[in-house]
């Protein structure tokens, strides 16, 4: 996971804006039918979603041979069925029906109630629907008070390596790559183990890592900022949280990267 972040960081008090991405059949879902975008920006909808009245089941993996699965060409959905402001992600196999209780073609897991899982842990992600994420915030806020345990999550700025092509070569050819600006999605789920030791599971739409941080320090510059850096890998991954209630990035020009919200 390729994120950049300055050991001294601008305070942001506001939550930042933020829109569903424009990436092919991944979408966050807020009330009501669950939308669901193109990569050109068209919106479509789904019929139903998970627990709505309209009726969207769960379709059992058991029950179908895995070439079925595959023949049925689903799509990955963030919805939010409680409208909590908390959205988790399903495998729809129809505009009605999604996978539950095992594998999809593209080797991810979902449990019993058709949640995408890594390592027995449900994913979850900011809803769109911004008045629920509001509501989510101050629920969370009171949960959990002076702690940085909870799941914070928005949008940041970075960039990725993405394949460009092949160029010939005197052997044959060989691969090229391109260092591309993006938008994404990123949840960070905190476990405060002790005052200075805590669990740490960041994720994004390709999977989740867990590593354990250790209190740093205040930053100096910024007050209320709190530095806290891996006990192994890069001392330059820093987590830099705002208070108990939010997570900032910057990238290395000092321009803001995005702001995680604590929203469970």
């Amino acid at each position: 996971m390729n994120k950049r972040i300055l050991q001294t960081a601008l305070i942001i008090t506001a939550l930042v804006s933020v829109k569903p991405a424009l990436t092919y059949a991944y979408t966050v879902a807020g009330r009501g039918v669950t939308p669901y975008y193109t990569s050109d920006g068209t919106a479509y909808t789904y019929d139903s979603q998970p627990g709505s009245s309209s009726g969207a089941y769960g379709i059992e993996a058991s029950s179908m041979t895995l070439q079925e699965i595959e023949n049925a060409k689903g799509s990955w959905a963030w919805i939010d069925p409680d409208c909590d402001g908390v959205a988790e992600r399903y495998y729809m196999i129809r505009s009605n029906a999604y996978l539950t209780n095992g594998m999809t073609p593209d080797g991810k897991t979902v449990n019993s109630m058709g949640q995408w899982t890594v390592d027995g842990m449900v994913m979850h992600r900011m809803a769109y629907d911004q008045n629920a994420v509001a509501a989510a915030i101050q629920r969370a806020a009171m949960t959990h008070g002076d702690s940085f345990d909870g799941i914070y999550s928005g949008l940041i700025t970075t960039t990725e390596i993405r394949n460009a092509g092949k160029v010939a070569t005197k052997t044959g050819t060989k691969d090229v790559t391109k260092t591309v600006t993006v938008q994404k999605y990123l949840t960070v789920t905190v476990i405060q183990k002790s005052v200075t030791e805590l669990s740490v599971t960041i994720s994004d739409d390709e999977g989740a890592t867990t590593s354990d941080y250790e209190y740093e320090g205040l930053n100096t510059f910024h007050s209320g900022v709190t530095m806290w850096k891996p006990q192994k890998g890069k001392n330059s991954d820093y987590l830099l949280f705002y208070g108990y209630n939010s997570i900032v990035y910057y990238d290395y020009d000092g321009i803001l990267a995005g702001q995680l919200m604590k929203i469970g």
